[in-house]
């Protein structure tokens, strides 16, 4: 599957030479949670002061890169979105869903921005059988029973791989689309691997 470029680094040449290669068409993301806290407890959320979420680089300078220097950061080119696609897998099981985040100004760069997720649109999707086979493969290839794979649907209709969390969050997906993802973790734990 295609691959945004993609660079974690903290040196801000690097950065510079990066984001200029790619028509300054680039977006920051966190390498963690993104929160953004004050106090000795980050997950009191009095101390809370603000989240971070994939951003969009635009007009940037070079002097803008040099504060990279105080921590690694995680650089992807930025690829124009039809719709998000989470793909949820369990086992040899596929659960995908659409997000439909371009419908508004305020979550086009990352769904959870918008503040409100009731509001933007969820939808089961049936991916194509060698995407399928494709996520599948690669979570057994990371010795995973479990993924949650982040992708994009151009709007030329090429899916486009972002990542790959190990214990990526589901909750919602299943609220939203009605996939039971629940149930097919608690058999993949009680068959504890057995086929």
């Amino acid at each position: 599957m295609p691959i945004p470029a993609t660079i974690t680094t903290n040196d801000p040449e690097e950065a510079w030479k990066f984001y200029i290669s790619h028509g300054s068409k680039v977006v920051y993301k966190t390498l963690s949670d993104g929160l953004l806290a004050s106090g000795k407890d980050p997950w009191d959320r009095q101390f809370v002061l603000g989240e971070v979420y994939t951003t969009p680089l635009e007009n940037y300078k070079r002097t803008d890169f040099e504060e990279v220097v105080n921590c690694p950061c995680l650089f992807q080119e930025y690829i124009p979105k039809e719709i998000e696609i989470r793909v949820t897998i369990v086992k040899d099981q596929v659960f995908t869903a659409e997000i439909h985040s371009q419908e508004s100004p305020a979550t086009i760069y990352d769904w959870r921005r918008g503040g409100d997720l009731n509001n933007i649109i969820h939808r089961i999707h049936r991916l194509p059988s060698d995407i399928s086979e494709k996520c599948i493969s690669l979570v057994e290839r990371l010795g995973l029973n479990f993924g949650a794979i982040d992708m994009i649907l151009t709007p030329s209709g090429e899916y486009v791989f972002l990542e790959i969390n190990p214990n990526g969050q589901y909750g919602w997906i299943e609220v939203r689309t009605g996939l039971n993802i629940s149930e097919a973790i608690a058999k993949a734990l009680v068959d504890g691997g057995k086929e």
